[in-house]
């Protein structure tokens, strides 16, 4: 079973888009002409890492950690323009590269 549709959290220049599967998450940040920031969380007892007190989802603790994305991602400035979904398509591409074990839980 794969993640859940995009929750989007609109703050103005900055949104968030947010994607669920069990006690898994995925955020990706992505503010105007600026390069997207991924985290990932994730039960805290699964790796003994410290919970992040913001980041709890029903109840249940859960740690970040921000993605390492290649420099071609990171050159990536999103605008809110036609080409949005072909940038997004190359960031989730590069997510499943990197992110492959933490994908598949």
């Amino acid at each position: 079973m794969g993640f859940s549709g995009p929750e989007v959290e609109d703050f103005g220049r900055e949104v968030f888009l947010h994607y669920h599967r069990a006690d898994r998450s995925i955020s990706v940040s992505r503010e105007l002409g600026a390069a997207p920031i991924v985290e990932v969380f994730y039960l805290a007892a699964e790796t003994g890492d410290p919970p992040s007190p913001w980041a709890e989802r029903n109840g249940v603790s859960r740690a970040r950690r921000v993605v390492k994305l290649p420099d071609s991602v990171l050159r990536l400035s999103f605008g809110d323009g036609p080409d949005l979904e072909a940038r997004l398509r190359e960031l989730f591409s590069a997510l499943e590269q990197s992110e492959s074990e933490f994908l598949s839980c």
